[in-house]
């Protein structure tokens, strides 16, 4: 891409947490993005309470570490957040490594269509073809299906006008798990145009381990609890709450049958197993809700 001064300056934000070696990844990617290197900012927030003196080998003319202990990951992008001088934020994670053309695809599409958040493609890519592994490829961060279903992206790949940003607050501090789909949801209620790109692609590692699918499931759970308190409250006790979680969505059988994204690697007898730990996860969300709305009604009493 041209140096033009007409470019906004784009401050990529990246949270990292006891992550080092992976940050390491995304920082030598983000070294070589196409984005003119003088109309771009990296800020590496790290969220851990003891700072990680790793992370300071990487500060260079583009790049800042920023340390802030304080809560959790939407903590940390609000500390970057606050920090940055480009007029448009461009969110990331530690263990992502965005594509070469990932800054000059997000911007071309979020000016070309006046948006005020775009979130890009998460391409999930397996570093060992573990059953966790596959699953987490065929149904763990799928952007554009967040976007059509739900009305929200995940900040391992979201771009964010600074000024939106700022008259939205910023991302909800308080929570560990689903602050990007609330602060979307926000964005929309308050009116700002929310699109979704193709082209501006960032690749995450899949989760290899069962243990590390439930910890994600545990996280979400919570996240949901939290954002959604008052409908999981009431919802739960009906049977087609947990009816829902455990039928498994017809996109769900086709694109796993069909050999779609982690399950082309297994013959055809062999996919209807992501199908059955598809419906195990699901149900397994569906009793992390319960618990975290009655660990928080618990509070609530005690209070």
């Amino acid at each position: 891409m041209v140096n033009d001064v007409s470019l906004p300056k784009v401050s990529v934000i990246v949270p990292v947490f006891r992550d080092s070696a992976r940050a390491a990844l995304a920082v030598k990617a983000l070294q070589a993005q196409s984005y003119p290197t003088e109309r771009l900012e990296v800020l590496l927030v790290d969220n851990d309470v003891k700072p990680d003196h790793v992370l300071t080998s990487f500060q260079s003319e583009i790049l800042q570490v920023v340390h802030a202990p304080e809560g959790f990951s939407y903590a940390a992008r609000n500390a970057g957040a606050s920090l940055a001088q480009g007029s448009l934020l461009a969110f990331t994670d530690a263990d992502c490594i965005p594509e070469p053309d990932w800054i000059e695809m997000g911007v071309r599409q979020l000016l070309r269509h006046g948006y005020d958040l775009l979130g890009g493609e998460i391409d999930v890519f397996c570093e060992r073809n573990t059953w966790a592994a596959l699953y987490d490829r065929a149904f763990g961060l799928h952007q554009e299906d967040f976007f059509e279903r739900f009305g929200g992206m995940a900040t391992a790949n979201l771009f964010v006008r600074k000024q939106a940003w700022q008259d939205l607050g910023g991302f909800d501090a308080r929570l560990q798990s689903g602050g990007d789909f609330e602060f979307c949801r926000r964005a929309r209620a308050a009116g700002a145009s929310l699109g979704y790109s193709a082209q501006a692609r960032v690749r995450h590692p899949a989760r290899d381990s069962w243990a590390q699918l439930c910890g994600k499931v545990r996280r979400v759970g919570g996240g949901i609890a939290d954002t959604e308190f008052q409908q999981c409250q009431s919802a739960r006790k009906q049977p087609n709450f947990w009816r829902g979680f455990v039928k498994p969505q017809l996109r769900d059988w086709w694109r796993t049958l069909v050999g779609g994204n982690g399950a082309e690697a297994l013959p055809l007898w062999r996919r209807p197993i992501l199908l059955i730990m598809r419906i195990l996860l699901q149900y397994r969300l569906a009793l992390a809700i319960d618990e975290a709305v009655t660990n928080r009604c618990r509070v609530k009493t005690t209070l």
